[in-house]
């Protein structure tokens, strides 16, 4: 409850503080884009020992519409994600397990913006991820879905320019985090189990280029993204199987690293 009325509390106050008189509001642009991401995935134990390493290339897709209302500016994105990562970890026995993990990837995002000092934007965003899991099983070992949930805060800098000619630039650095996740599991040997994850601290970088406008409103756009989080341990929940207790499990400390390229079109209205 609380998250839904921090994102109504941010979708209304640029509203609230636009002059009636400077208002002018309304849907701005809109952008598709596609591209690729080189995905990577840790667990680590308490003692910080790594249980497990994922590696692949994901295809995605994004799109987003941009709004403005006096000052202040916003964008409403979805972006897409699926694809397969290498997987390298340990059985429960301690044993080296080689596999692969397929995954589904949906991310929401709202962010709004509002100019600070020197051609800089200050801007606030939430983002609502939402990815499924699913190891694949291999000789003895039996793989499982999982379906996580995290919502992530963030502050932002963000700069444009002139490139050459009529093309543009733009540059954006976010730093934040959120509470803890939750993890639904499907595991062989019990019923379904919901975990719950330690904090999240997330710090990403966006470049984009823009190209002179190549037809009465329309520009190309190519962009590169970095992203990096870090998801604490959360606290072990006792496994049952039909009413009987079969063991204990919880959600180590992992994290995320993705490094992106992705082309798109930009439509100004």
């Amino acid at each position: 409850m609380w998250r839904a009325a921090l994102l109504a509390a941010w979708v209304a106050l640029p509203i609230a503080w636009v002059r009636p008189a400077q208002a002018a509001c309304g849907v701005d642009a809109a952008a598709l884009s596609a591209g690729a991401q080189d995905s990577r995935w840790n667990e680590h134990d308490a003692e910080g020992r790594r249980l497990l390493r994922e590696q692949g290339r994901l295809p995605e897709a994004a799109l987003a519409l941009s709004a403005a209302c006096g000052s202040w500016s916003g964008e409403l994105s979805w972006r897409h994600a699926v694809g397969e990562r290498d997987y390298a970890g340990l059985s429960n026995r301690g044993a080296a397990v080689q596999t692969h993990s397929s995954l589904r990837m949906d991310e929401s995002t709202l962010s709004v913006q509002r100019p600070l000092l020197g051609g800089i934007k200050l801007g606030l965003r939430a983002q609502r991820q939402a990815t499924r899991r699913e190891l694949a099983s291999t000789g003895a070992v039996l793989g499982y879905p999982e379906r996580h949930r995290h919502w992530v805060y963030a502050l932002g800098a963000l700069a444009e320019g002139a490139a050459w000619g009529e093309s543009r630039w733009r540059l954006a650095a976010w730093v934040g985090g959120g509470p803890g996740g939750r993890v639904r599991i499907d595991l062989p040997i019990a019923d379904p189990v919901t975990l719950r994850t330690g904090v999240m601290r997330q710090a990403e970088l966006q470049l984009q280029w823009l190209s002179a406008p190549w037809a009465e409103g329309w520009r190309s756009s190519l962009g590169l993204r970095w992203r990096g989080e870090r998801i604490g341990a959360g606290d072990a929940t006792t496994l049952w199987r039909q009413g009987v207790a079969v063991g204990g499990a919880l959600q180590p400390r992992h994290e995320l690293r993705s490094a992106g390229l992705e082309v798109g079109v930009l439509r100004t209205f």
